[in-house]
């Protein structure tokens, strides 16, 4: 798929393409366009710089003391969608700490409150008990993460 960064949803605005560099970015308006395969990526963008990093998300899960693993390991999350935004599963939950992450790495997760989940934010707490369905969705901004019976 081919795409450009954007600083407003138009083209009127700066646009940021391909230099032919894989991380650097141009402002020049015939610039190219930057490529991926198809996928969900997490985009890195420093627009002063002109740089951008993709790394692409294979896996989301929850981690923390109120998982199942504790903060020993991930425990995973499934894609819900067809698009790969939304992902969800039935989680036996304690009350305790948990945060959101991809890749099973620290490098992407999510964190600070439910409706308002933000990049390396704080540590979500949480009083529930029991079988919950997690659902987290980031086709809304801000990304939010959902906990129902």
């Amino acid at each position: 798929a081919e795409f450009k960064f954007t600083s407003a949803p138009d083209w009127v605005h700066t646009n940021y393409g391909s230099t032919g560099t894989e991380g650097e970015l141009s402002t020049d308006g015939g610039a190219g366009n930057l490529n991926a395969a198809a996928g969900l990526y997490y985009a890195e963008v420093n627009t002063d710089d002109l740089t951008y990093k993709l790394t692409p998300i294979t896996t989301i899960g929850m981690i923390g003391t109120a998982t199942p693993n504790a903060w020993d390991a991930s425990t995973p999350l499934a894609i819900a969608d067809d698009k790969g935004l939304i992902w969800s599963a039935k989680v036996d939950m304690k009350a305790g700490e948990w945060k959101l992450r991809a890749n099973d790495g620290w490098d992407i997760n999510l964190g600070a409150s439910m409706d308002n989940l933000v990049p390396g934010g704080d540590n979500l707490n949480t009083d529930y008990t029991g079988i919950k369905t997690v659902t987290l969705y980031l086709d809304t901004l801000p990304y939010m993460v959902e906990v129902t019976d």
